[in-house]
């Protein structure tokens, strides 16, 4: 209210705005100022300068466009890996603030054993040193005392130098394990290779020797059964074989006779067979003939698995028997006749082709095989002329080793012969008495006891007969001479001669066995050794007394120990009825071992007695 209102008068209004219009026209004169100032620069230059001016104007214009670009590419680059890194920040943040400390520690362990066991294969829990603190730094703070080095020293190039130089050894290391293991590899198998090589021949050999095994047992059997009197056709069959061993064939077939060893049964008994094999195929059954083929083609397939040397005398026996089992069908209306050949004129056939070698018989069906398969002539009848023609080949292969066989034996009793007239010549020269085995009462003493000796001169004699005979044969007939034949014998079968009784007396035939061994008591531990061992000692006996002609089946042979003229020696007696004598043997006197489970046999079965014992070993108990 007491104030007083101040008003403007014109005047000073006037002069404010007065002020304002004064320094905008300064503004404009100054600029007015530098348009001349430059114009009268651009009017005094010259065109040279002028052009040089605005080519350096050009290229900064450019340089700083081009500029601008790479500075705004990279921060382009540089915003975009921001926002990555922190996208993954973010990601790494919630992870961790969702996860509980222990879990993050598992997490960091599991991801740094990942990458030592991604760079070496080994991590905290699997490595071969068994540490468990494989991924911490370890420091040697020992060593680096000893060398006088701080370990704060070490500066962090350093540990990087000799952290990079330990993994390039681990990794030198790691290649030559590596490099072991493919060698070791290696060697397995080269090893495992020749394991199976040698296993393969081993395998090789249980087989050869299983083959042999199965035909010894199979003319073993044969053997037993001709002694025995219950002989087959394969017995037979192979009896002369049997008896001369090992028997290859003779001309046309090859080979020679070699004799069997001393560890086989005793064959002496035994006649000689001689007629040719073939010709006991003949008259046989169709069963009989089958089963003779059946143990043919037996002793046929041993034979040729272990390349033996009977192996072409069972192959030709096998096309005999062939031959006659089809023969025997035919004739007894089981298999219709073959067609090709009536038998009318095969009996024709066969005359001609009887007493013809096999060489020839084979050449002959060499040609008639070519005109069958060129189809010649009536092709049905060629082809029974073929078999025809194989079969008498076969017959004469066999006829070709049977005679080998018993020039072989006549040549090894002549030298037998000669050798025992050179001997008796020098015995009677020498004025000296004659050994056992060429007195002429040496035989006739033994018996039939089993003795070497006359079993020998019982064979040899025998043996000597078949020789004339055979000798006597091969000389054929001269002029005017003919053979006799049946007509001409005189019956005489009422005559009874002294040496027709069966049961005459005699001793019984044995295989006996002396069991010896080492006794390594206390002693002999203290003295010897394996490769200087102790004497042999008697630690049992093994006999076998055969009686297959009692009279008396229902008594068994018995046996009892008798005193000996010596303390240490003991006499066993075996008994049993007639016609067999009693037999003894001196033994060791020492008790006996009577349990089954100590090797205690006493059996009589099939005519054999079998005593088995061995000894009681007293052994030195404190």
């Amino acid at each position: 209210m007491g104030r007083k209102r101040r008003s403007r008068s014109p005047s000073s209004s006037g002069s404010g705005s007065d002020s304002q219009s004064g320094s905008s026209d300064d503004r404009k004169r100054k600029s007015s100022k530098k348009k001349q100032k430059s114009s009268s620069e651009r009017r005094h230059r010259s065109p040279s300068s002028s052009s040089s001016v605005s080519d350096d104007a050009r290229r900064r214009k450019r340089h700083s466009s081009e500029d601008s670009d790479g500075a705004k590419a990279e921060e382009r680059k540089r915003r975009k890996e921001e926002k990555l890194a922190e996208k993954i920040r973010r990601k790494k943040e919630e992870r961790r603030q969702k996860e509980t400390p222990e879990q993050r520690a598992a997490r960091k362990a599991a991801s740094k054993q990942t990458g030592t066991a991604a760079r070496f294969g080994y991590s905290n829990d699997s490595n071969p040193f068994g540490d468990s603190n494989l991924e911490e730094q370890f420091t040697w703070r020992k060593k680096l005392d000893k060398e006088g080095t701080d370990p704060a020293a070490v500066t962090k190039k350093q540990l990087r130098d000799a952290h990079q130089a330990k993994l390039e050894e681990i990794e030198k290391v790691r290649k030559r394990r590596e490099e072991s293991e493919k060698e070791k590899e290696e060697f397995e198998r080269l090893k495992a290779e020749e394991a199976r090589l040698r296993e393969q021949q081993q395998y090789g050999d249980w087989q050869r020797k299983e083959e042999e095994f199965h035909l010894h047992q199979a003319k073993t059997r044969s053997k037993i059964r001709l002694i025995e009197g219950r002989e087959r056709p394969i017995d037979m069959v192979a009896k002369n074989l049997l008896i001369f061993g090992e028997a290859p064939a003779g001309p046309g077939v090859g080979g020679g006779i070699h004799y069997s060893s001393g560890r086989e049964l005793d064959t002496s008994s035994l006649e000689i067979e001689l007629r040719e094999p073939y010709r006991l195929c003949e008259g046989l059954s169709v069963a009989e003939l089958e089963e003779l083929a059946a143990d043919v083609r037996a002793y046929q397939e041993m034979e040729d698995a272990q390349e033996g040397a009977n192996r072409a005398f069972w192959a030709a026996l096998g096309v005999v028997c062939a031959d006659e089992l089809a023969r025997a069908q035919e004739a007894a209306g089981i298999v219709p006749a073959a067609a090709g050949l009536h038998k009318n004129v095969r009996g024709d056939v066969a005359a001609l082709l009887e007493g013809r070698d096999a060489a020839r018989l084979e050449e002959l069906r060499e040609q008639v095989d070519g005109r069958v398969q060129r189809g010649e002539g009536d092709v049905d009848y060629w082809a029974a002329v073929s078999q025809q023609l194989r079969a008498h080949a076969a017959r004469a292969a066999l006829r070709a080793l049977h005679e080998a066989m018993l020039q072989r034996q006549l040549e090894r009793l002549e030298a037998l012969r000669e050798e025992r007239a050179r001997r008796r010549a020098e015995a009677i020269e020498l004025g000296e008495p004659l050994p056992e085995d060429l007195q002429p009462a040496a035989a006739a003493a033994a018996g039939d006891g089993g003795g070497a000796a006359a079993a020998a001169a019982d064979r040899d004699a025998s043996d000597a007969a078949l020789a004339l005979e055979v000798a006597e044969r091969g000389k054929g007939l001269e002029d005017l001479e003919d053979a006799m034949g049946l007509g001409d014998e005189v019956d005489t079968s009422g005559t009874t001669y002294w040496w027709n009784d069966k049961y005459r007396p005699r001793k019984p035939r044995y295989f006996n066995r002396v069991k010896t061994g080492y006794d390594w008591n206390k002693y002999n531990q203290s003295h010897y050794d394996h490769d200087n061992p102790p004497p042999k000692t008697v630690q049992g006996y093994k006999f076998n007394v055969f009686y297959p002609d009692l009279l008396d089946r229902s008594v068994t042979p018995q046996f009892k120990l008798e005193p000996s003229d010596h303390p240490d020696m003991a006499i066993i007696r075996f008994t049993a009825g007639p016609p067999y004598e009693d037999i003894a043997f001196k033994i060791v006197n020492r008790e006996w071992e009577y349990a089954r489970k100590r090797g205690f046999r006493c059996v009589f079965e099939r005519g054999v007695l079998s005593l088995f014992f061995n000894f009681k070993r007293h052994r030195y108990r404190k």
